[in-house]
């Protein structure tokens, strides 16, 4: 695959950006340094959180992705899309930014198995469908992203159709009721704390959803099963990740949160509080984010 880049749907007007260090970053990469070097020398939160090997734990025990035809939704710098060309068959990408997926083509030069299209996601016409798609840190977005009075709903209705039938949708998003939220931590998108606790007062655009409002977007799609695990201390990072209907590993998966200085403040000690919550059967309810792993019907013989 000579050009990587697909640009037929491409439009500036919508923006999604890192800032200056994206430029940075680019220069640095054409230059020939590599995103282990980038790691290693700049302690910067978007070098950290988009070249971390650790962000691969999010998708790396999911085994349909092996050998599958897989399209990842927001694919950014390509923070995953290196592990899913591992081992996939083949990925397609989609991105709103030209700059960031200029970012993923050239510090995954070495994989043939993968595309980018530069577009959102709405004006693409695809023509076929995926065994898995790959909805990590999206969701959240779509109101900005997505003209429809219950944009959420839209938009994760129009990623699930592109599923194959007996094919999944992988969502990882934050939960607004995540515990550090009441701990005193800022708010992931807006860098305040409490915004999703008070059900987002100064709404730019940008949501997440606690356990019980994720399942209610869920129940919309014509699934034939929503299998929600917690990611411990999120799904950015996982360390460990426990299913969340299955109280008996609750106890394996309290890790000490990190969240790298984003606190206005620290009011309580988290890990105390998720053991508390585990032995009452609570946990799923206040974890910090949510891995869902919705499968699609296979077809009316099979249901």
């Amino acid at each position: 695959m000579t050009d990587k880049i697909n640009l037929k749907w491409y439009d500036a007007n919508y923006v999604y950006s890192d800032g200056e260090i994206e430029q940075e970053v680019l220069r640095e990469l054409e230059n020939g340094v590599s995103p282990d070097t980038l790691l290693n020398e700049d302690f910067r939160w978007p070098i950290l959180y988009h070249f971390s090997p650790e962000r691969h734990a999010v998708l790396d025990w999911i085994d349909a992705v092996e050998g599958s035809n897989v399209l990842e939704i927001g694919s950014g710098w390509g923070a995953i899309t290196g592990c899913l060309c591992e081992r996939a068959q083949h990925v397609t990408c989609v991105d709103l930014s030209l700059i960031r997926s200029q970012i993923n083509k050239l510090r995954n030069k070495n994989h043939n198995n993968f595309e980018i299209i530069v577009a959102n996601l709405n004006d693409i016409p695809f023509e076929r469908q995926f065994e898995v798609v790959t909805l990590i840190g999206v969701l959240e977005y779509c109101g900005r992203y997505t003209v429809d009075r219950n944009p959420y709903e839209a938009f994760l209705q129009k990623a699930f159709s592109l599923v194959k039938p007996g094919g999944i949708l992988v969502l990882a998003i934050e939960n607004r009721l995540g515990l550090k939220y009441f701990a005193g931590a800022n708010e992931d998108h807006y860098s305040r704390p409490y915004e999703g606790l008070n059900n987002y007062p100064n709404d730019e655009g940008i949501r997440t959803f606690s356990y019980s409002e994720l399942h209610d977007l869920i129940d919309t799609l014509d699934a034939v099963s929503a299998d929600f695990y917690l990611p411990f201390p999120d799904y950015k990072f996982a360390q460990t990740i426990v299913a969340a209907d299955d109280s008996s590993h609750f106890s394996e998966a309290i890790v000490n949160e990190r969240n790298y200085g984003a606190y206005a403040f620290s009011s309580f000690d988290q890990s105390t509080v998720f053991k508390t919550l585990a032995e009452q059967n609570d946990l799923k309810q206040f974890a910090n984010s949510y891995i869902v792993l919705i499968q699609k019907r296979a077809g009316e013989e099979k249901r």
